[in-house]
């Protein structure tokens, strides 16, 4: 089987590997999408993907913009994006949007709430796509999913895609589906993961650190993927209430690898080690870059890789 090219890729091999294993579980999600498998999560991305993109329109080369904060809604937009070649961007403001709509065609915004400023100023590029389109019959979709997939061992190239931007986060400048890839697999392999890993990844989905070297190693692997309730496009926010999500969505699901930004893990309590029994090592994002850092820190006697800028 070919190389896997885009983060979709990725959860769709796997999804054909094990479709029963759990993908993804957010213990502090609002709404119906606290709990996922790898069949579900596909057949909930692509069927987004379809209420998007209909078949007769192609999704490449076009933008989706939105200021979803992290939950399970944000990924499996990005995901829908990424079968159909499209990408996610992220706008602190509608100047931001603006100008990112003067260079690139953004075909529709999905605002978190109808408060949200996206929601006003969507100027008409398609309606505001609500999440709630995607529907709760989970156990019917997957099983069809699986239904019209080929099974385990046989590549289905139709469903790669070539390379191309998977996302614009607060930038003109392309994360590349490449790259989400390259830095999925490289965090996977320095952490030694395996399908049997439960990761925390307490960063937002909408930078390079929390949506490729977090969520894509998780699904390199086919392992879980366990995301706290981390509000704000950019995950930003109070660390302290940052750190007790974390912290809480770790000791509920037994979460074995942790990654995070300094902010956080530097906003935990003295006890934390009574916390994250389970904890086996991790990533913790200290400043700009992706390079794998000489030293290590540690949390509640667990050493943790660092990442930054040489």
């Amino acid at each position: 089987m070919a190389a896997a090219r885009s983060l979709f890729d990725l959860v769709r091999r796997a999804a054909l590997r094990t479709p029963n294993a759990v993908a993804l579980v957010s213990p502090n999600q609002p709404g119906t999408f606290g709990k996922l498998t790898y069949a579900q999560l596909m057949a909930l991305s692509s069927g987004l993907a379809k209420q998007l993109y209909p078949a007769a329109v192609k999704g490449k080369g076009t933008l989706v913009a939105s200021d979803l904060p992290n939950t399970t809604e944000n990924l499996l937009l990005q995901l829908a994006l990424s079968s159909r070649q499209a990408a996610y961007a992220t706008t602190k403001d509608a100047q931001a949007l603006a100008a990112l709509r003067a260079t690139h065609n953004i075909v529709g915004c999905v605002p978190v709430t109808k408060d949200s400023w996206m929601y006003s100023d969507s100027k008409g590029d398609a309606a505001a796509i609500p999440c709630s389109m995607l529907g709760c019959d989970f156990e019917a979709q997957s099983a069809g999913w699986l239904k019209t997939n080929q099974p385990e061992g046989e590549d289905n190239g139709g469903d790669e895609v070539d390379d191309g931007p998977h996302a614009y986060f607060n930038s003109s400048t392309a994360l590349q589906s490449r790259d989400v890839v390259a830095l999925g697999e490289a965090a996977a392999s320095k952490l030694e993961m395996a399908a049997s890993d439960k990761v925390c990844v307490s960063i937002t989905l909408c930078h390079s650190f929390g949506i490729a070297s977090g969520v894509a190693a998780v699904f390199s692997r086919g392992a879980t993927l366990v995301l706290p309730a981390v509000g704000g496009i950019r995950g930003c926010g109070n660390p302290s209430e940052r750190a007790e999500s974390t912290l809480q969505v770790m000791a509920a699901t037994g979460a074995t690898l942790l990654l995070a930004d300094t902010h956080i893990v530097k906003s935990f309590p003295s006890d934390v080690s009574s916390k994250i029994t389970a904890l086996r090592g991790g990533i913790v994002k200290t400043g700009s870059g992706s390079d794998f850092l000489d030293e290590n820190v540690s949390v509640g006697g667990v050493d943790l890789f660092t990442m930054g800028k040489r």
